[in-house]
């Protein structure tokens, strides 16, 4: 866990008054360019990223994307500057929300219960991935009590929680994400009782306790957004489209399904479509129709991959078919050889020899030694910021050793 100085190397801090219940927040906001990703994956995944600051690779930036009230758990994305102005007019925010279930949000305060209650008090005791999965339902429950729900939010929120998921090996190897979904089954029942009704919804939103349950729910309310789509430039349509690809594609990595792949293929194919229109399209010069082609190329790559996927997929299924009919055969002509092995002992007299246990050679003990001896990179990150700090520290005391002796030579 960061401390307060550490925090505030890469964040800006806010004071904000929850629009909701008038409580006042402190929340911690990412510095503007502090952490760039220099690679992603298909779906926006970063995979490799840059910190502005040293010692922070093992910290996941996404700590840092809502705000959570602390008394009626109403949460908000951080870079949503509405939210972080509600306060100024919170008549005019709350006006977006169904004023009943607002209302409700904030009477729990009181008795303690209901689905928000349960998940901020999780937020507000697990400054872990335990409270960071809340945090992010709270996000999409948050969003589920407006008027009009807004597809995109829903989709974007679901498809970072998925990201957190697939995050475990860089930031969360030492979490138990088994217990933790046993944990957070009994939020289950409280949120389908408090979750509104709302007859914008797609499909009704739930709690995702795996990468691909999240991602089942961004792609539903991500298609929702396509579907809605008014005014939206080639560009943005084009980048939906490849989007819904990719996350199919994710999807039956992940599942084997043949709806994923289904969808993932048609989403490809029509992404290629779009692009041949823009770059025919006579009206349309310069940039979009380089972007159109790029388009075209990428997906066309990620179409083969995807088919050379199902093709090994269908390979490995029916090859494991043929596994185990010939481990069947194996372990049947195995059971009669010991059978008739153990006769022939009982004959003879003798006792089956013990097997000896192997020595561990010299190169394996070293391995182990070493890699015992690693040092962990959330360690070494602690590390680095503790320097870094030390150094700021250094600085100030030597620019007050400067003035002391200023000024004692005036003095003189």
């Amino acid at each position: 866990m960061l401390s307060e100085q550490e925090i505030q190397q890469i964040c800006r801090k806010y004071d904000i008054v929850c629009p909701i219940c008038g409580v006042s927040n402190t929340f911690n906001r990412l510095k503007r360019d502090i952490f760039r990703a220099t690679e992603t994956e298909g779906d926006g995944h970063p995979i490799k990223w840059r910190w502005a600051k040293s010692g922070f690779d093992s910290v996941d930036p996404k700590t840092f994307f809502f705000g959570t009230c602390k008394n009626c758990s109403f949460t908000g994305e951080l870079e949503d500057a509405e939210f972080r102005t509600a306060s100024r007019n919170p008549d005019l925010f709350k006006a977006k929300f169904n004023q009943g279930e607002l209302l409700q949000l904030v009477n729990r305060t009181t008795t303690g219960k209901g689905v928000a209650q349960d998940l901020g008090r999780r937020v507000k005791e697990d400054h872990g991935v335990g409270g960071l999965i809340a945090q992010f339902h709270l996000g999409i429950y948050t969003q589920c009590l407006l008027t009009r729900i807004v597809p995109g939010n829903i989709a974007r929120f679901y498809l970072r929680l998925a990201w957190l998921y697939r995050d475990k090996e860089s930031f969360y190897a030492s979490d138990d994400f088994q217990a933790l979904g046993d944990e957070f089954v009994h939020f289950k029942e409280w949120w389908d009782k408090d979750l509104p009704l709302n007859d914008d919804f797609p499909e009704k939103p739930g709690i995702a306790l795996s990468e691909a349950e999240a991602l089942f729910f961004a792609r539903v309310y991500f298609e929702r957004n396509f579907e809605t789509l008014r005014q939206a430039n080639q560009v943005d349509e084009l980048r939906l489209q490849y989007l819904l690809a990719e996350i199919g594609f994710r999807l039956y990595e992940l599942t084997s399904s043949r709806e994923d792949y289904t969808k993932a293929s048609a989403f490809f194919s029509s992404t290629m479509q779009r692009s041949l229109d823009v770059i025919n399209d006579k009206t349309v010069v310069g940039g979009m129709v380089n972007r159109a082609r790029e388009m075209l190329e990428v997906c066309g790559e990620r179409g083969r991959q995807l088919r050379a996927l199902r093709d090994s997929k269908d390979g490995e299924s029916k090859a494991g078919k043929k596994v185990k009919k010939s481990k069947a055969k194996k372990t049947l002509k195995r059971g009669e050889k010991k059978v008739a092995e153990k006769a022939d002992e009982r004959a003879a007299g003798d006792s089956p020899p013990k097997k000896k246990k192997k020595k561990k050679k010299k190169a394996d003990l070293v391995a182990e030694s070493a890699s015992r001896e690693e040092m962990p990179q959330a360690d070494l990150d602690g590390i680095m910021r503790k320097t870094a700090l030390l150094e700021e520290e250094l600085e100030v005391l030597k620019e007050r050793h400067k003035t002391v002796e200023e000024d004692n030579l005036k003095w003189r």
